[in-house]
């Protein structure tokens, strides 16, 4: 892991913003996403503002004690919603917040599919729009403890998912009081 206490927020950060090329230390995500925080430890993510994105809007990969909080994301509407674009992905990261953001028009809105535990998912709100068979929130098998709560997801196509918790239900994957419409 790499340094701590790091804090990024109160940044807008737009279609004309976004690299159109591979950020480093990325390898595999290809270019266009927002904000992407990969090893690192001890990370606010907060009050950010990313909006008409074509690739993932925040990204946090090899994470340990993460908050993704209060930010507003937003896909890039004029282009076809692709399943490929998330507006907030976890991936092996422990103990882990994401809280309070808006996320409207992505394939899907929150993704935590890799080797994690400790990650809580609370009243996030995730608008309209998302892809025929995308997810409002995805937890992957693979998450050990996981708490989903207080979020609402609406707009969801027919063929979408609002909510998958991967795996058996048990006393360390929590699912509770979440709105789908």
């Amino acid at each position: 892991m790499l340094g701590g206490a790091w804090v990024v927020s109160d940044n807008q950060i737009t279609h004309t913003g976004f690299p159109a090329t591979q950020p480093p230390r990325t390898a595999g995500l290809g270019p266009g996403h927002g904000i992407v925080a990969v090893q690192l430890h001890d990370i606010s993510i907060r009050g950010n503002i990313v909006s008409h994105g074509r690739g993932d809007a925040i990204t946090a990969m090899t994470a340990l004690h993460y908050i993704i909080a209060d930010n507003i994301v937003s896909a890039d509407v004029e282009q076809p919603f692709g399943d490929a674009s998330t507006g907030i992905v976890v991936a092996a990261a422990d103990d882990v917040s994401v809280t309070g953001n808006s996320i409207r028009g992505f394939g899907h809105g929150i993704t935590a599919t890799d080797t994690g535990d400790r990650l809580r998912i609370t009243g996030n709100g995730i608008a309209a729009a998302i892809g025929g068979t995308g997810v409002g929130i995805h937890v992957g098998v693979a998450v050990a403890r996981v708490v989903v709560s207080g979020n609402t997801i609406s707009g969801t196509a027919t063929a979408a998912t609002c909510l998958a918790v991967d795996g058996p239900p048990s006393a360390s994957r929590v699912s509770r009081d979440n709105l789908c419409w």
